[in-house]
């Protein structure tokens, strides 16, 4: 009997393996169709399935996000299969178990399974009565292969539907963190409240998604961590700033100068990192002039929208990273550099009542990561040992 533990697998048609469920278009809409079709490889093929109880599992797209989910609940044979957003009904929820040589996905609603109503590509995915000897709901699994940085639209959808909420928590991966990374976390967490103040985090990971988040929703003041994501979004969309604001740029990102800063900004406005913004579905950002209040989980997401332009092979994105990856006061880089983890692209905030950090981590898998506080400057260890902290979560999670 194989063993199915929780991860991202293809899920193949047992009578005809090159069949496999698969997400109508690629879709990450809502109501999207489930059938079987061509195996191809995409991301619409790869479906994160997750353990909840005994034989029980969740099944939803890997990167869509949206659960597996019997069409209005309604137990019937012939009712359609498509994804829907999670919403803890039995309409998602599937007992998977290996019967004589193929897994069966029984449905939680009643004495139905997962079925396509043929065998070749084409066929939809219906419920269909309870019977292991049926072809059409016999299926095999095998674990996808999961290489390459995702899309921005992918990272930002995982971050859409599990980061959110203040408690701690992992996402999107097989994996546990451990009891030892978990004290690490809080230990760190409990340095702030140890001196009346507090932090918030989001990290995820760039190959799959995984993160970790605490304290997501707290807004925090920015201080100067937006530097870094506006200066990238700017040289995007106008490259030629770089070259007519060179030293400033150079000044803003490496000792963190306000005037300097104020030069670029005050001539190009906000409009670069609105931009930037409205991809990456940042919702707790407010302008105030020049800097801005946010959240951790809302600087994570810019990161993550940046790092697409700041990775490519532009001059100008050459350039920045020539600047981001040794800049000063960088408490990741402190942190993560004892592990011989380079380079780190980032960008810190201070000021009396706020210490933050921004951070692109060029690991195995590449992490963004966003750290919000309203302590100060004087207490950046703190910051430090946070980092050290999501660094072990972030080797917890890696699958």
């Amino acid at each position: 009997v194989p063993l199915l533990t929780s991860g991202i697998y293809n899920i193949k048609l047992a009578a005809n393996a090159d069949v496999v469920l698969d997400i109508a278009g690629g879709s990450l809409e809502n109501n999207a169709n489930i059938g079987g079709y061509t195996a191809n490889g995409t991301n619409a093929q790869k479906f994160f399935i997750s353990h909840i109880a005994d034989d029980d599992y969740n099944v939803f797209g890997a990167w869509s996000t949206l659960f597996m989910d019997v069409d209005s609940g309604y137990a019937a044979a012939g009712t359609n299969i498509q994804q829907l957003e999670r919403n803890g009904s039995d309409a998602q929820k599937w007992t998977i178990t290996w019967e004589d040589g193929a897994f069966i996905f029984k449905s939680a609603l009643g004495n139905f399974a997962l079925s396509l109503d043929g065998t070749e590509a084409g066929a939809n995915a219906v419920l269909a009565d309870y019977d292991i000897t049926n072809p059409n709901q016999r299926f095999l699994l095998m674990q996808a292969e999961v290489s390459g940085i995702a899309s921005i639209a992918d990272l930002i959808n995982v971050l859409d539907v599990f980061a959110t909420g203040n408690s701690l928590k992992s996402f999107k991966s097989p994996n546990e963190l451990s009891s030892e990374t978990t004290y690490k976390l809080w230990k760190a967490i409990q340095g702030f409240a140890n001196i009346g103040k507090s932090v918030g985090f989001t990290a995820i990971d760039l190959v799959t998604g995984a993160g970790v988040t605490y304290n997501s929703d707290t807004v925090y003041y920015s201080a100067c961590s937006i530097k870094g994501p506006y200066s990238i979004a700017l040289c995007d969309y106008e490259p030629s700033a770089l070259w007519r604001y060179e030293s400033d740029f150079y000044w803003a990102l490496d000792v963190s100068d306000n005037e300097t800063y104020k030069r670029y900004f005050y001539k190009y406005g906000r409009q670069p990192l609105d931009n930037y913004m409205a991809i990456g579905h940042v919702e707790n950002f407010t302008w105030t002039n020049w800097t801005a209040y946010y959240t951790a989980e809302d600087l994570c997401r810019m990161w993550v929208v940046s790092q697409e332009y700041l990775l490519s092979d532009t001059e100008e994105a050459f350039w920045l990273r020539d600047v981001l990856y040794q800049n000063g006061a960088n408490m990741t880089r402190t942190a993560v550099g004892e592990y011989r983890v380079w380079p780190v692209f980032a960008k810190s905030g201070w000021i009396d009542y706020a210490r933050t950090e921004g951070s692109l981590v060029m690991d195995r898998h590449p992490y963004a990561c966003g750290i919000m506080s309203n302590t100060d400057y004087s207490h950046s260890y703190l910051l430090t040992n946070l980092a050290d902290a999501i660094y072990w979560a972030m080797q917890d999670l890696y699958y």
